[in-house]
């Protein structure tokens, strides 16, 4: 009785307020009206702003998701870093102004002076480049850029970049080929696929997809060479054997997402304004979008980031996110389960994805459900993080199907040689006689489904 009582109580003293406008008449009502309004507006921002609390935890002791100072001094011992050997090429190919601009394929014009002349003044460089793929790993420390830097004299372009090397092996295979001398033509085709494969194995996500680019120069021309009636079967079945044993060259997919962690924590340090804390406004509007909603999300930008506690929520996100992946790729291929979480985020141009795994009971992480609901109020971080997960399972898919599509074209070659030009009726046909096993092409990533993911979608 004594609780009932007390309900009645306090409904009656919050009823209070409203009796008093209901007898309220002229001035006096509408003072009432509009202080309640009053209150209640201030009551309801009060508790949306309570809402936004920082319920993402840190890691354990504020600690570091991996040692990144002993991650930055890392280093290959030179005797086995096929990059030793590549600086001592590096810089000597003086290429035609359009060979690497923007946009530009990797082909060389056989009627024009100055690319024979290129070539045949790059001897030297291409035999230090075959040497360097001979070296059992690679690692690109300090920084080598990829992207060829343009310094003009003249009307020369000097450039320092692997990809003028690996453009002279590319264009032997040709020439070796014309001249009927398969086995040199597949010297040089094999350090193509080996280049790859060295560059990205402890290489960043911008080397990989430089290595995936080569990998596709080295395709296009394996497919001809492989159908040459000039080509053995006997140097097809080394072939075969070459690029299999390119499967012990596997990627670290731990160092892309350790690279990106120690790029992204430098923005935050960073003192100036960095461009992941920018409003929506930066990016083109949608055929649908109101351009007068996006001048009224400009202006509450700032008070979202400030009731999201940024950017100390992205610095967390961060965190988790790099040590949830870094948990992922130190399993097994056999022991990664599908994600257990994935968010899907629409901008008016892409959707991006990001997945997140579960962390395993030793693991004192967030649970993938926790990173996946604070992700959409991480502002700072959220755009770049998606960014870069989407063109990283993208890079690592395509690894996988490279090398499967490697495979598989020798593979044909041989088996129509066998069969008096017909083709196998599917892939499976190949195993036994050409290929211990299929090779796996990463269509069956158990990043890609799962029936136990929830997917969380939201806009930017």
């Amino acid at each position: 009785m004594k609780v009932f009582a007390a309900l009645r109580a306090v409904v009656r003293a919050g009823s209070r307020p409203f009796a008093w406008v209901a007898r309220a008449r002229g001035w006096r009502w509408r003072v009432l009206v509009l202080t309640e309004c009053l209150v209640a507006v201030v009551a309801g921002v009060a508790l949306w702003w309570a809402t936004g609390r920082l319920d993402l935890p840190d890691l354990p002791g504020n600690s570091e998701p991996f040692d990144a100072e002993a991650f930055q001094n890392a280093r290959l011992d030179p005797k086995s870093n096929a990059y030793t050997v590549w600086r001592r090429a590096l810089g000597r190919p003086d290429g035609p102004p359009a060979l690497f601009a923007p946009g530009a394929k990797w082909r060389l014009n056989s009627a024009d002076p100055r690319d024979l002349a290129w070539l045949k003044a790059n001897r030297e460089a291409l035999a230090v480049f075959l040497e360097g793929v001979e070296r059992p790993d690679a690692q690109a420390f300090p920084y080598i850029p990829l992207v060829p830097g343009a310094r003009r004299a003249g009307n020369e372009v000097k450039t320092a970049t692997l990809g003028n090397l690996a453009m002279l092996a590319l264009e032997e295979v040709n020439r070796r080929a014309y001249r009927g001398d398969m086995e040199g033509s597949w010297i040089h085709l094999r350090a193509g696929f080996r280049a790859a494969r060295l560059i990205a194995r402890h290489g960043a996500l911008s080397e990989r997809t430089f290595a995936g680019v080569l990998r596709t120069e080295s395709l296009r021309r394996l497919g001809a060479w492989a159908d040459d009636p000039r080509t053995t079967p006997a140097l097809l079945r080394r072939a075969i054997n070459d690029l299999v044993a390119l499967e012990s060259l596997a990627p670290d997919d731990s160092v892309p997402v350790k690279a990106d962690y120690v790029q992204e924590k430098k923005s935050f340090d960073a003192k100036s304004r960095n461009a992941w804390t920018q409003h929506n406004s930066i990016f083109p509007p949608g055929p649908d979008d109101w351009r007068i909603l996006r001048v009224i999300e400009g202006a509450l930008f700032p008070i979202r980031r400030a009731r999201a506690v940024e950017p100390e929520r992205s610095r967390r996100l961060l965190k988790q996110l790099t040590a949830n992946w870094l948990t992922y790729f130190a399993l097994p291929l056999e022991a990664r389960e599908a994600p257990a979480a994935r968010v899907s985020y629409r901008t008016s141009w892409r959707t991006f994805g990001i997945d997140l795994f579960h962390p395993g009971p030793k693991a004192r992480l967030a649970p993938p459900l926790v990173l996946a609901k604070s992700f959409s109020r991480s502002y700072d971080a959220r755009l770049s993080l998606v960014s870069f997960w989407t063109e990283f399972k993208i890079v690592r898919r395509k690894e996988r199907a490279d090398h499967c599509i490697a495979l598989i074209t020798v593979a044909e070659a041989l088996y129509r040689r066998d069969h008096g030009g017909e083709s196998p009726i599917t892939p499976e046909t190949l195993v036994g006689p050409y290929l211990k096993t299929l090779p796996d092409d990463g269509a069956d990533d158990p990043e890609t489904a799962g029936p136990e993911t929830v997917e969380i979608e939201g806009v930017f």
